[in-house]
């Protein structure tokens, strides 16, 4: 059996997060994000984290209930465009497991306009600062949320299936960082990787 284990942070980390130019755009400027770190429990010692996407499937249905939305944009690593979560899964169902990736943006929309706009952050392939370093980190960005509400039904769904949260953080409501902090925490989060 695999591991997987969750963090969630509720609006911008100082120092670390900045907002998206693509949710800016649209006019979503409050963030959350769930943090996911999976690792094979078969292999003692192997510190490889995994996309697992059937539990990433279960994370977008918990959260889409709270969202409201009447239809749904997803753009895949191929530039190939889905619009359901159905279809997102039949194509992760369709690939070999090495080949899988997370999609590039996830796009909730209502009467044309979108109410939700969520994105990969790459953490997982290149290291990052804490708390998102060797992490799938999943940014969504809307105009507002129930921290509480959200919060209650990713811990509900955790508690009902053994998963392991590691910590809620909250942030501030707008980024807020330091130009030269920020090309410091840089490098030093890919001091390994270079």
């Amino acid at each position: 059996m695999d591991s997987n284990r969750i963090g969630l942070v509720f609006g911008y980390l100082y120092n670390i997060d900045y907002m998206s130019k693509e949710a800016k755009d649209l006019g979503l400027n409050k963030r959350f994000a769930i943090v996911v770190n999976r690792y094979p429990d078969e292999a003692p010692g192997v510190y490889d984290i995994e996309f697992d996407y059937k539990f990433l499937l279960e994370l977008l249905k918990i959260t889409s209930v709270l969202i409201s939305h009447d239809k749904v944009r997803i753009m895949i690593n191929k530039g190939q465009e889905l619009g359901s979560l159905s279809e997102l899964n039949d194509f992760y169902a369709d690939i070999q497991e090495d080949d899988r990736e997370p999609f590039v943006w996830l796009k909730y929309i209502k009467k044309e306009e979108v109410t939700c706009y969520i994105e990969f952050d790459p953490y997982a392939y290149y290291g990052g600062p804490y708390p998102y370093h060797d992490a799938f980190v999943y940014s969504f960005y809307q105009k507002d949320y129930d921290r509480k509400e959200i919060q209650k039904a990713i811990i509900s769904y955790c508690v009902n299936n053994d998963i392991f949260i590691s910590e809620i953080l909250l942030g501030e409501w707008k980024p807020r960082y330091s130009f030269k902090e920020r090309v410091r925490n840089f490098f030093k989060s890919t001091k390994s990787v270079l």
